[in-house]
């Protein structure tokens, strides 16, 4: 599999996730992992495509999280272990019981094999995961990543407190990321570079209902130097354009991806979506405005 026809798979598979409601998270959690398991590219290939599709950096624990998930899934395959458990599966349900299950056996493709037997009898006697102890403290400063809903959460499903922090800073006013940064630090100790940009990303496309977050670029008087800056703010102080610009901007970049797809590989169903969302985001500026006269 080359990286083009990996990028085409990729893409692919998040729409019809998107279109396939009936079938959960659990179905594109499934079929992610097994493409992960199966495309024949390095962990870093993986990482670098994915990043290059999601507009961010992916982490190598939520890479290695997906490659084992596919393992799990290739091992239920060959063993030819079905249930009624499978079809409603997701990743952080198998992660929730391989982590302490995997505290109890050796590393290594023995040891694996050992802990996926484990895993899949507990998930055949619909047995609860097991409670794994933490520090609180460490879990709080976890990788932020999204789930099945495209909610910002940490790697243990909770909501992200990082965002929320995020969001109670911008909310006072242009902020840059080394502002940011520094302000953050006071709120949560340890916080990273990487996942406060993950979250202004995050924040782009989904701010917090009734806000919007605006972007500025400043120059610095340094020569060849400018800097970003960010503040979020209710989305009635925008002009009407920049609501539009808003609404449009991601309608428009899920159509450029489109048009790139093998025509084998494109969705119906998903132009169908984008076109209701143009509709709407145009209805929602449209009935804003006053006539001036009436025709």
């Amino acid at each position: 599999m080359t990286e083009k026809e990996f990028d085409l798979h990729y893409r692919h598979l998040k729409e019809q996730g998107k279109a396939k409601i009936e079938a959960g998270h659990a179905w594109l959690d499934q079929e992610m992992a097994k493409l992960f398991d199966t495309c024949d590219l390095t962990q870093e290939q993986i990482a670098e495509r994915v990043g290059a599709i999601e507009g961010k950096s992916i982490s190598r624990p939520y890479l290695c999280q997906r490659l084992c998930f596919g393992r799990f899934l290739d091992f239920v395959a060959r063993g030819n272990i079905s249930g009624i458990w499978l079809p409603g599966l997701t990743e952080k349900l198998f992660r929730r019981h391989y982590a302490p299950i995997s505290k109890r056996h050796p590393r290594g493709k023995s040891g694996e094999r050992a802990v996926f037997e484990e895993v899949a009898r507990a998930l055949e006697q619909g047995l609860p995961p097991e409670k794994k102890a933490r520090d609180a403290a460490e879990e709080e400063q976890e990788d932020e990543i999204q789930d099945g809903d495209g909610e910002l959460v940490n790697r243990s499903g909770r909501p992200s407190p990082i965002k929320d922090a995020v969001c109670e800073i911008l909310g006072t006013g242009w902020q840059t990321s080394k502002q940011l940064q520094s302000a953050m630090k006071k709120q949560i100790a340890g916080v990273k570079p990487e996942q406060i940009r993950n979250t202004i990303h995050y924040l782009k496309a989904k701010p917090p209902e009734g806000m919007a977050l605006e972007v500025k670029q400043f120059d610095t008087g340094k020569e060849g130097e400018d800097v970003k800056r960010y503040r979020l703010v209710q989305q009635d102080q925008c002009s009407p354009v920049d609501k539009l610009v808003k609404l449009l901007e991601p309608i428009i970049v899920q159509l450029e991806e489109i048009s790139q797809m093998h025509a084998a590989m494109m969705s119906p169903v998903m132009v169908g979506i984008l076109a209701t969302r143009l509709r709407r985001a145009l209805h929602s500026v449209l009935k804003e405005e006053k006539p001036s006269s009436v025709c």
